[in-house]
């Protein structure tokens, strides 16, 4: 399978992933990163274009915050990687990998929930589940500083996500 990210988000959450992409990716050994805006759906087909784009990605970076869980559109791309994701064999799948990370209070609930419902939290637990809340607050996602030279805590803990992705899909 080809290095392919597919990166699921709610709007809200859209400049947050936008900052944290070039970091996760410098580490990650630079894989294809799929947003969803970037896939041109036919009217009618959103289905099974939503679900061949995320076929084709390797890894599924779910970012969980206080839309996702309401957004039908992230809630089907959640859906379809987990089915996915079973059908690739689980947690022993070297195939596929889902990676959530937790941006706030809501966030966390909804993947405590998926856990309650059968989802693999388990899987991405046991493997790459990161939460990237502010340790301060835990109700918001920890600010990315994009200035040159700055090395903030949360930069080095998605480049260290970015590192274990490429470990564990061995890119």
């Amino acid at each position: 399978m080809r290095k392919r990210v597919f990166f699921s988000y709610s709007r809200e959450a859209e400049s947050y992933v936008e900052d944290f992409a070039p970091l996760f990716r410098a580490q990650a050994g630079d894989p294809e990163v799929h947003f969803y805006g970037d896939t041109p759906f036919a009217a009618g087909d959103l289905s099974e274009e939503l679900r061949g784009a995320i076929s084709n990605a390797a890894v599924f970076v779910c970012f969980l915050n206080s839309s996702y869980g309401t957004s039908h559109a992230c809630l089907e791309e959640f859906s379809i990687a987990c089915d996915l994701q079973v059908a690739a064999g689980g947690i022993t799948s070297t195939e596929r990998l889902l990676v959530p990370i937790v941006l706030d209070e809501e966030g966390k609930a909804f993947w405590n929930k998926s856990t309650e419902l059968g989802a693999p939290a388990a899987w991405a637990r046991k493997l790459l589940y990161s939460n990237l809340t502010d340790r301060r607050t835990g109700m918001h996602p920890a600010p990315i500083r994009v200035d040159a030279g700055y090395n903030s805590p949360i930069q080095r803990r998605i480049e260290d996500l970015g590192r274990k992705v490429r470990r564990t899909m061995s890119w």
